[in-house]
């Protein structure tokens, strides 16, 4: 199953960047790619209920390679802010909110994921309090770009060309996924 996974996610990131790469979402608003993100990750979270195979898989996956996965969040951050806002192409609630949150959580990920393989209770609660953290950072900040886009669609335009535009359809659903099973695998090892 870990295989099919791979496979899996190798053809989705393949799919984004070829959607990406051929412009097509640039004629549609962003709340299209907001959309599309959405159903990705539930569609992530339902099977992770329907299939007992794909859960017990990605539930016995690493705890410290899944929060050190966040780290990347480091790059979209810093783009946020030092390139997107600073020449005024997103807005400051999405951009240089969401930026520092990204930096934040993926400067942590580096310092917090050797807690994936503690044993004790009180360190588990510990990185388990950090993935909360994340998971409602990301989602503060998927709320603020919503809102953006609402108030103003032309705002939120970088979405949906590359690169942004593998945000929404690929890292994103991902990365929230990946706080998802975080938090499943830390609160089905603290019951034990």
């Amino acid at each position: 199953m870990t295989r099919t996974i791979k496979v899996g996610l190798l053809l989705w990131a393949l799919v984004a960047l070829a959607v990406g790469s051929s412009g097509v979402m640039a004629g549609y608003p962003v709340r299209v790619a907001q959309t599309i993100g959405a159903a990705l990750l539930f569609a992530q979270v339902i099977f992770f209920f329907l299939s007992k195979t794909f859960r017990t898989t990605v539930l016995r996956w690493s705890l410290r390679s899944l929060t050190l996965f966040q780290s990347w969040r480091i790059i979209p951050g810093t783009l946020f802010l030092y390139y997107y806002y600073a020449l005024g192409q997103l807005p400051f609630s999405f951009a240089v909110i969401g930026g520092y949150g990204d930096i934040l959580i993926g400067l942590t990920a580096i310092l917090i994921c050797p807690l994936g393989t503690a044993d004790g209770p009180r360190l588990l609660k510990i990185l388990l309090v950090w993935q909360i953290f994340g998971l409602l950072d990301l989602l503060f900040v998927i709320r603020a770009g919503f809102m953006a886009s609402l108030a103003d669609p032309a705002i939120m335009r970088p979405l949906t060309h590359l690169p942004l535009i593998l945000l929404p359809l690929f890292l994103v659903p991902i990365t929230l996924f990946a706080h998802f099973i975080s938090i499943a695998g830390l609160i089905q090892r603290l019951r034990r």
